[in-house]
């Protein structure tokens, strides 16, 4: 059965571990899926590139003093963000709600530790929000996470720092479950805050892998099937994204044994590994840069992130015009789904394809609430979780694959919304090829 093959290669996966990108772990991954997509078939090669890397010196402290006591708080360190002096900061803590720039005024933030409303796993700290503090001059700021977050951790949360350090280092920053910033407001004028956070900043090697069976269409027109296989810091990214790499992994794994039987697609299927995702989507923006032709003959993408986990729904999430999106919709219904699909752009590796208008599909299943933390293990995942992701994606493919053509291009609305966005965080790749 697909979904056995798919939760066998998630155990190797389990066993390699947490997987950042650059480290050691994250090559044995890479050699893992380069072998598997040899062994059905598949033409491999590997893109290489380098990633800005991040760890903590020692690991970070947090504690608040209430009613005149210290007491510890739990948090993670956000990637990316400034560091604090090497006796950390002391400062009163003081509510910025959303920290808008209204707020922001009205409550004299420099040289205070802010507390940030904000779902920061959905919604990281972006540029727009760092260049507002970096005027105010606060000594550190703590974001929450949302009022449903479970467990006991924070989620890992990036700073995408390649625009705004042109312009001041942002204010050293850790994210604090929403339960814990509720009981703060209880005592917010009476509260004192200690942070101390220093990191060790370097450049890592990366790889993608790619595994490529070539299509009967001379004119070169492609698909991308793909995934991430590197995970956060704080976690082993079995969900997020093993799962999804998994799944990609036998797909490309049925498509190669028809290619064997003679049965052969269309347009040429790229099943492409990506690495350096979770620093800021790294891997596919030097794939496209670096391979114009791919880009230029893609005519669809299918991603896959956040796969396996026990208990989930699965979520369409399309960037493409309104006749691809209802092409999309019929798939679904002709095999029997009624799927959530949303019209828009998010932070996965569509986006770096968002820059020339290609359609593209990303299916995530949610309903978790432990990504980027230690609960993303092989124990919260199951093998019949990937039954269906594999049979939209076989199902999905089949048409894009052989389709006559598929139309490229988004609503107008859509594109400025992808444009917005990818400026937000400092991704995409609009930019570059000025479009």
């Amino acid at each position: 059965m697909d979904q056995n093959i798919a939760f066998n290669h998630l155990k190797v996966f389990a066993d390699i571990g947490t997987r950042i990108a650059g480290t050691e772990p994250t090559k044995r991954a890479a050699d893992y899926i380069e072998k598997a997509f040899s062994h059905v078939g598949l033409e491999t090669n590997r893109h290489h590139f380098d990633i800005p890397m991040y760890s903590l010196k020692k690991p970070s402290t947090l504690q608040v003093k209430i009613n005149g006591k210290w007491q510890g708080l739990v948090h993670k360190a956000a990637w990316f963000a400034g560091d604090t002096p090497l006796d950390g900061v002391e400062a009163p803590l003081v509510y910025a709600q959303d920290g808008s720039e209204a707020v922001l005024k009205r409550i004299e933030p420099e040289g205070k530790v802010l507390l940030i409303a904000r779902d920061s796993y959905y919604n990281y700290p972006d540029d727009d929000i760092y260049r507002r503090l970096v005027k105010y001059k606060p000594a550190a700021v703590l974001f929450t996470t949302s009022a449903g977050w479970g467990g006991s951790e924070p989620p890992d949360v990036y700073y995408n720092f390649k625009t705004v350090d042109t312009e001041g280092e942002a204010p050293p920053t850790a994210v604090v479950l929403y339960s814990d910033a509720l009981e703060l407001l209880e005592h917010n004028h009476d509260i004192l805050v200690q942070y101390n956070a220093q990191y060790n900043r370097s450049e890592g090697a990366c790889a993608n892998v790619i595994g490529t069976l070539a299509g009967t269409d001379s004119t070169g027109e492609a698909i991308v099937i793909c995934a991430h296989f590197d995970s956060v810091p704080g976690g082993p990214g079995i969900g997020d994204d093993a799962g999804g790499i998994v799944t990609m992994m036998t797909l490309a794994e049925h498509y190669a044994n028809l290619a064997r039987k003679g049965i052969r697609q269309k347009r040429t299927m790229h099943f492409i590994a990506w690495s350096g995702h979770e620093v800021g989507l790294h891997g596919s923006r030097e794939f496209l840069r670096d391979n114009p032709d791919i880009f230029n003959n893609t005519k669809f993408v299918l991603n896959y992130d956040i796969v396996g986990n026990r208990i989930s729904t699965n979520t369409l999430m399309v960037s493409a015009s309104h006749q691809v999106t209802q092409e999309i919709t019929e798939v679904c219904e002709s095999l029997g789904y009624d799927w959530q699909i949303d019209a828009g752009v998010w932070g996965l590796d569509t986006t770096n394809f968002c820059s020339k208008e290609i359609p593209g599909v990303n299916l995530v299943q949610t309903l978790t609430n432990w990504n980027h933390t230690t609960r993303d293990n092989i124990k919260s995942c199951h093998p019949d979780s990937f039954i269906d992701p594999i049979i939209f994606g076989k199902g999905l493919l089949d048409w894009v694959a052989n389709a006559e053509s598929i139309q490229q291009g988004y609503p107008e609305d859509m594109n400025e919304v992808a444009r917005s966005y990818s400026e937000k965080y400092g991704w995409g790749l609009y930019q570059e090829i000025n479009v």
